[in-house]
């Protein structure tokens, strides 16, 4: 079973696969941690959450990499920049932040050779992202 479990992973490109899904969430942690620490601080406090997400990070890639993200969250939040700048801005970081689900559901498609169902517009694809970041956000 484990023979042909890697066969079937290598035939069906998991590791090109596996390595583009690391690429799309590397550059979707930032943006949908923002996101979050936008909605939960509402509730708890920005330095509350803050320190939480920090924890959280540190314990699982270490206090430099922990840093790193701290700095890069700070650097991403929107801050004073007008209604106009914000509704952009919010709407950027949620098609970025959801940009993973479309990676996954992608590579699943791939796998099990899926054909996807033609896209309906813009209307569809906001839907479909929206949902994405519910799934997401529930799932934490």
């Amino acid at each position: 079973m484990i023979k042909r479990s890697a066969q079937s992973f290598y035939e069906d490109d998991g590791m090109k696969l596996s390595a583009s899904l690391a690429f799309s969430t590397m550059f979707a942690i930032a943006p949908f941690l923002v996101i979050i620490i936008g909605l939960v601080s509402t509730v708890f406090g920005i330095e509350a959450v803050r320190g939480r997400v920090y924890a959280q990070i540190s314990g699982l890639v270490g206090k430099d990499a922990a840093l790193q993200i701290q700095s890069i969250i700070a650097n991403v939040e929107l801050k004073d920049q007008g209604v106009w700048g914000t509704i952009i801005g919010a709407v950027i970081l949620i098609i970025v932040a959801t940009g993973v689900f479309t990676e996954i559901q992608g590579s699943i498609n791939y796998m099990w050779s899926i054909k996807a169902k033609p896209k309906k517009g813009l209307l569809k694809l906001i839907i479909d992202r929206l949902i994405s970041l519910v799934l997401y956000c529930l799932y934490l």
